[in-house]
């Protein structure tokens, strides 16, 4: 027996030093004695070694005694490594039931994963109490395919996963938690449903907070009336934000807004991507700091890199002040979570710019997207339209791409206003009205910035009345009945970068 127990020994202390010698002293010692499972065992550790997964298996499987935690675990890494995913995953959940191991939970939430079965890996998470950041990331990615099928109309396919996550996190969560994730997948199924009175929230805000600003652009008519968004508006505001996804946050210049910080604060709290639109001449360093513990996204409005035209048009602004702006902010973004954009507006003011050159410029300070608009006051202008089209447009888009900068171009490719006889190419309806509010100066409600005005909030309304409005009803009825007919031209171009359900 003593001589056994040497050979066991001197064969475990060899598998990590020579696997190929002891492999010929354990098939000799289980020539000697056979079927000894302790042999068995360190046999079909080595067959595992040498990935030789058929014959750890049938190895592995001679062993009689399935309550060995290791030999299990090892069964369980033989299978994955065969395919065989349904007994990987039967071993698997048989030992985190009693050992409720961490690496074992991370095998089963893989194997779940790989074998496209999402839903059970969320349900696993949610059944174990482990509300953390990798239920969260599967749950983001499950909700987010659900909504690329039911924009693609392929609402029956997924109508059924629908109800069963709302059903789980309703079953293992408390009324508190997951409000962002039980309202998008609410808002998925009405939106599959067709539904126009719905019962889900708003899961986009844009709010203006101020029309106060440090500048007096030429394009921009904010600066020229004084707007505050009312405290009350602000209460319902923070009262939605458990359940709002993303929220856009506008002047003005949101910096002279005095309570910024107290929102952002809260909207950090329940984990709401957040953006801002800035001229960004009032940053300092320790406002970029405080950013860099956001979810933020952070766009600086620059409609020239010319400094005779950027301060023409952006009356009061210093271009060299940006550029040290600029600098500043590259400082710190380059290891941080922070998504850096600019956004241009062309106009008659800016026309002549070489709106190439803004590539290299956002290339140089880490800029990861570059939005070119126009000025309403210009949308039908065919001089100024013409001309970024036929100079530029093409260029921007293939230079963009080379430089790994997401290019988004909000300018029509040509004037082509329709009308309710025009036939339009493809029939299909935006989403905004189903998911976006932006609210305006003056605490006037749209869907989008380039919509029109749909509603507005009064003293005797509040968002959600105004969200289930009798013009908005209506106003989701006709998109079902006529699409994009009823909306504004850039729309109807498909010049926006809008999510569109199709029909």
């Amino acid at each position: 027996m003593n001589d056994f127990i040497e050979k066991l020994e001197k064969g475990k202390l060899l598998i990590n030093k020579n696997t190929d010698e002891a492999l010929i002293l354990f098939e000799n010692l289980n020539k000697e004695i056979p079927n000894k499972e302790e042999i068995l065992f360190e046999l079909g550790k080595i067959y595992y070694i040498k990935q030789n997964f058929i014959k750890a298996k049938t190895t592995l499987e001679q062993i009689t005694n399935k309550d060995n935690y290791h030999l299990n675990l090892l069964l369980a890494k033989v299978y994955k490594s065969l395919n065989i995913n349904f007994h990987a995953l039967k071993v698997l959940l048989m030992l985190y039931k009693k050992s409720k191991d961490t690496e074992i939970e991370k095998e089963i939430v893989n194997l779940f994963l790989t074998n496209k079965q999402d839903f059970l890996a969320i349900k696993f998470l949610l059944k174990n109490s482990k509300k953390n950041d990798t239920l969260n990331n599967i749950l983001k990615i499950y909700i987010d395919k659900i909504a690329k099928e039911v924009a693609k109309n392929n609402f029956k396919t997924v109508k059924q996963k629908i109800i069963n996550t709302i059903k789980i996190l309703d079953k293992y969560v408390n009324n508190n938690e997951y409000l962002k994730e039980k309202n998008i997948l609410l808002n998925e199924y009405e939106i599959g449903n067709k539904e126009v009175v719905l019962k889900s929230k708003p899961r986009y805000l844009t709010v203006t907070l101020t029309n106060k600003c440090n500048l007096k652009c030429k394009m921009c008519y904010v600066w020229k009336e004084e707007y505050k968004i009312k405290d009350k508006v602000v209460e319902q505001i923070i009262n939605l934000l458990p359940y709002i996804d993303t929220v856009v946050w506008l002047g003005g210049e949101i910096f002279l807004y005095k309570s910024f910080k107290k929102l952002m604060d809260i909207a950090n709290k329940y984990k709401v991507r957040q953006s801002i639109a800035t001229n960004g001449l009032l940053l300092t360093e320790n406002i970029i700091k405080y950013f860099l513990i956001y979810n933020l996204d952070l766009t600086i409005s620059i409609d020239s890199i010319n400094k005779d035209t950027y301060e023409t048009i952006r009356e009061g602004a210093k271009f060299e002040t940006l550029l040290e702006k600029m600098e500043i902010i590259n400082k710190y973004i380059k290891n941080s979570a922070m998504n850096l954009y600019i956004n241009v507006v062309l106009s008659k003011y800016n026309m002549n710019e070489n709106f190439l050159d803004f590539i290299p410029f956002a290339k140089k300070y880490n800029v990861s997207k570059i939005t070119y608009n126009i000025d309403l006051n210009d949308q039908y202008n065919e001089t100024i339209i013409d001309n970024f089209n036929n100079k530029y447009r093409d260029k921007i888009i293939k230079a963009g791409l080379q430089e790994g900068i997401n290019i988004i171009i909000t300018i029509p490719q040509k004037i082509n206003i329709l009308n309710k006889n025009n036939k339009y190419r493809e029939y299909n309806f935006c989403l905004r009205p189903w998911k976006s509010l932006v609210i305006d100066t003056n605490e006037n409600i749209k869907f989008d910035c380039y919509c029109n005005v749909i509603g507005k909030l009064t003293e005797d309304t509040n968002i959600l009345s105004v969200w289930n409005s009798k013009n908005i009803i209506n106003f989701r009825n006709q998109m079902l009945e006529k699409g994009t007919f009823i909306c504004g031209n850039s729309c109807k171009n498909n010049d926006l970068d809008f999510q569109r359900f199709k029909l």
